[in-house]
């Protein structure tokens, strides 16, 4: 039984496409897959297939399954699986190239309950058929259908998903790659034989004939359960009782607030992103509720306080490429002239703190002496700009100046607040 066992978790994991694994009875309690889901109630089998039949009914697969279709990962089929001796039964969604083979297995076999033989390839091209599955295991991981088998030739045609992104029929593969790659064989071709299963009650995530999937409890769809609900090492957004694939929002688990992509908990996402309490900052699937920042998406460029899009503000704030000017909480870069923060008034370029700029610039309260790009509310003296020379008090032209002023280049005449030359 143990053998049986690691046999066939064997198969399993070798699939590198995408697929969830449940364990129904007959697998021991403790190993790591998830709960229960049901299984079928009979799985009948005909007398040994005949290989031309097996063969036209691929074939018959091509009208819904055409040359150059997109296929990759994100195409799931689902199938429930029992082995050759009846005492194991798993339902698994395949996704990719493993689960374009489920899908051609099921229509040729016309089932979704599958009895095969598994076994290790050991480079006999002649005992491959028609709808075997070779899996390659080796450097790159990928499942095939097999088309045809010619010994002469020594190689094999195949169809196979996610080549490239796509479906592809009538690909050449030569024993000599088949030595090198493959790693395993399932043949569909079983005697005729019963299995009576027992009815096992839905609990957990199932997934329904029309692709949606629903948490039961007692094999009935809990309608109670809205949030965050783990499925293996996964994180799935179900609203009443069903996953919501269109789910794109921030919601409360546990402590944190958490970003969901289409219906999944997104660790992988870094940026802006909003729920109906606003916009905000993410890191790592994580709202960052002690970030202070400045933080750029497709809109535009946001000032971020305590981890939330901050509208309400408007002055200068900074991020690590520099300082900005802020108005409604969205980065001016229209903006030129000058702004204040907490720190002091500031000579803004395009939106942005020009701290190389050292000029006298004028705003609606007066003109004033930058230095560094700050407004020098110290300074007194004489300064220049593009209109001339110019008396300053206290960072501000003072135009009610007139008299004799010294500065390091001389006296000047300067008649309300401008030097006068001649």
């Amino acid at each position: 039984m143990k053998k049986n066992i690691k046999t066939f978790m064997k198969i399993l994991f070798a699939v590198a496409c995408t697929f969830t694994v449940y364990v129904l009875p007959g697998i021991a309690d403790n190993t790591s897959m998830l709960q229960q889901v049901y299984a079928l109630e009979y799985a009948s089998y005909t007398d040994e297939y005949d290989e031309k039949e097996v063969l036209n009914r691929i074939y018959e697969v091509q009208n819904e399954y055409p040359e150059g279709r997109p296929w990759t990962d994100a195409d799931l089929i689902f199938a429930t699986y029992i082995n050759y001796n009846g005492a194991s039964r798993l339902g698994m969604t395949g996704g990719g190239c493993y689960g374009f083979m489920l899908a051609v297995e099921k229509h040729v076999f016309d089932t979704d309950a599958f009895e095969l033989e598994h076994r290790e390839w050991d480079g006999n091209l002649a005992a491959l058929k028609a709808g075997d599955h070779i899996r390659f295991t080796k450097n790159a991981l990928h499942s095939v259908v097999v088309l045809t088998v010619n010994e002469e030739k020594q190689q094999i045609t195949v169809c196979e998903g996610n080549y490239n992104s796509m479906i592809h029929w009538g690909r050449v593969i030569s024993k000599k790659y088949l030595d090198e790659h493959a790693g395993y064989v399932d043949s569909f071709y079983t005697k005729k034989t019963s299995a009576a299963v027992e009815v096992q009650p839905k609990n957990g995530f199932c997934q329904e004939d029309d692709g949606t999937w629903n948490y039961y409890k007692d094999n009935q769809i809990d309608t109670s359960v809205t949030g965050l609900v783990q499925n293996g090492s996964e994180w799935w957004y179900v609203q009443n009782g069903t996953v919501d694939f269109r789910a794109d929002d921030i919601v409360a688990y546990d402590t944190d607030w958490v970003k969901i992509t289409n219906g999944k908990r997104d660790d992988s996402f870094t940026g802006l992103a909003s729920n109906a309490n606003g916009w905000w900052y993410v890191d790592h699937g994580k709202v960052d509720f002690t970030r202070q920042d400045v933080v750029a998406n497709e809109y535009g460029w946001w000032k971020v306080t305590r981890g939330q899009v901050d509208f309400g503000y408007t002055g200068v704030a900074c991020n690590a490429y520099g300082w900005w000017r802020i108005e409604n909480g969205q980065v001016n870069f229209d903006y030129t002239g000058l702004a204040a923060n907490e720190y002091g008034w500031w000579y803004i370029q395009n939106g942005q703190v020009d701290f190389a700029r050292n000029d006298i610039v004028a705003n609606e309260y007066g003109w004033w002496k930058v230095t560094n790009g700050q407004v020098d509310f110290a300074f007194t003296g004489l300064a220049e700009n593009a209109y001339g020379w110019w008396y300053l008090k206290d960072g501000a032209v003072d135009f009610t100046k007139n008299g004799k002023v010294k500065n390091e280049y001389g006296t000047w005449n300067v008649v309300n607040g401008q030097v006068v030359f001649g």
